[in-house]
C-alpha cells in the first residue's frame, strides 16, 4: 500500500480503509502502487540443438542476446534476474540478484558455455527435463519467466512443465529458428550430415518445398495453440 484518499466511485469496496473510515467519519480507499522487485528468471537452452545458423549466427547466440537483454532490462527496472543455463548435459542456476557485478558473472558463464558446446554435442532429452524442474523449484509464485530455446522437442511431460509453469508464474516462451527450418533453400541438392551420418538433399520440387515449409508451420502452430 503506498497512500489513502477519499473514496471515489469506482473504487473496489475491498480496498477500504475501515480504521480511517472510521475516525474520519467518512469513507477512505487504500491506493497500491505496482510492487517492485520482481524476480525475472530465464532459462537459457545452449544444447546441440542450437548450434545451427544458416545466416548471420547461430541460434545459441542469438538465444544468449535475447537472455543478455533482459538481463539488463531487469536490472534498469530495479528487478531481481536469474537464469538457468542449460548446455545439454549439465545446468548452472545463478539465483536472482539485482546486481551490476552479478549479471557480468552470468554472462561470462554464458560466454564460456558457449565456446564450450561447440566441440560437444550434446542434446539429453532427460537432463533437459531435469533443468526444467530445476527451474520450477528456484522460481517463485509470480515470477516472470522466459523459456529461451528452439522447442524442436515436442511430448507430453513437456507440456506439463510448461502448463506447471504457467499456473505458478508468468510464463514466456521465446521460440528461436533459423530461416532455413522454416523454408527450404532455393532449389538444387544438398549434401546434409548430422552425428556422421550424410543425406543428400533434392529441393528442386516445388511439393517438397511446399511439404516442408507446412511441417515447420505446423509446428509452430502447434506451439502456439498450447500457449
Amino acid at each position: 500500500m503506498d497512500e489513502i484518499r477519499e473514496y471515489q466511485f469506482g473504487d473496489d469496496g475491498r480496498d477500504i480503509d475501515w480504521r480511517v473510515t472510521a475516525r474520519k467519519e467518512k469513507p477512505y480507499t487504500k491506493l497500491y502502487t505496482e510492487e517492485r522487485d520482481r524476480e525475472i528468471f530465464v532459462w537459457l537452452d545452449l544444447s546441440s540443438i542450437m548450434l545451427f545458423g544458416s545466416n548471420i549466427e547461430l541460434k545459441s547466440v542469438t538465444a544468449s542476446k535475447i537472455a543478455a537483454l533482459i538481463g539488463w532490462v531487469a536490472l534498469n527496472n530495479k528487478d531481481r534476474f536469474g537464469c538457468v543455463i542449460f548446455d545439454g548435459k549439465k545446468s548452472w542456476v545463478f539465483r536472482p540478484k539485482n546486481d551490476r557485478a552479478y549479471l557480468g558473472a552470468v554472462f561470462n558463464k554464458i560466454s564460456e558455455i558457449s565456446q564450450n558446446i561447440l566441440t560437444q554435442n550434446q542434446n539429453n532429452d532427460e537432463e533437459r527435463i531435469k533443468s526444467l524442474k530445476l527451474l520450477m523449484a528456484n522460481v517463485k509464485n509470480q515470477a516472470s519467466v522466459f523459456v529461451v530455446s528452439s522447442f524442436v522437442y515436442l511430448s507430453e511431460e513437456y507440456d506439463k512443465i510448461w502448463a506447471s509453469l504457467a499456473k505458478k508464474t508468468g510464463l514466456f516462451m521465446i521460440n528461436v529458428f533459423d530461416r532455413l527450418e522454416e523454408k527450404a533453400p532455393i532449389s538444387g541438392q544438398y549434401m546434409v550430415e548430422y552425428g556422421g551420418d550424410k543425406l543428400l538433399i533434392d529441393t528442386s520440387s516445388k511439393s517438397y518445398r511446399k511439404n516442408y515449409a507446412d511441417y515447420f508451420a505446423s509446428k509452430l502452430k502447434q506451439k502456439e495453440n498450447f500457449c
